[in-house]
């Protein structure tokens, strides 16, 4: 008989595509739909060390926008968590702000490379996106 592994409640992964052994990786998103703000807690602690550790530069964090509500509690709770947590991150830039007249945005893809993203120019406040040191 043979073991089965928990399911992971957060999905991490990298930009949605599947990179070749040496590649760089811009991009690590943690996916905290339907988690509670204990868990996502543990999973946000957690994400900036993991998308280092595989040479990541960015951190999308997908968090929903509480379509049902207007407001989502993760969104506060994940924005109010990388404010009180500065020295983690170069900049925290909410969805909504992640386009080319933003001067945190450009400054970071300035810096990084350009690089293809679905979310760019698209004020999708569902999303924050963390620069990392």
């Amino acid at each position: 008989m043979s073991k089965r592994r928990p399911k992971r409640r957060s999905r991490e992964r990298y930009g949605g595509q599947r990179l070749h052994e040496g590649e760089k990786r811009l991009i690590y998103e943690l996916d905290l739909h339907g988690l509670t703000w204990q868990e996502a807690q543990w999973a946000l602690h957690k994400a900036p060390k993991d998308a280092v550790r595989h040479k990541a530069r960015i951190l999308k964090i997908i968090h929903g926008w509480g379509r049902s509500t207007g407001s989502s509690v993760l969104q506060e709770n994940v924005r109010s968590w990388l404010a009180r947590n500065p020295f983690r991150f170069r900049a925290a830039i909410p969805g909504e702000r992640y386009h080319q007249s933003d001067e945190t945005t450009m400054q970071m893809r300035g810096e990084i490379g350009d690089f293809p993203d679905a979310d760019f120019n698209r004020a999708n406040r569902g999303i924050t996106v963390v620069w990392l040191r």
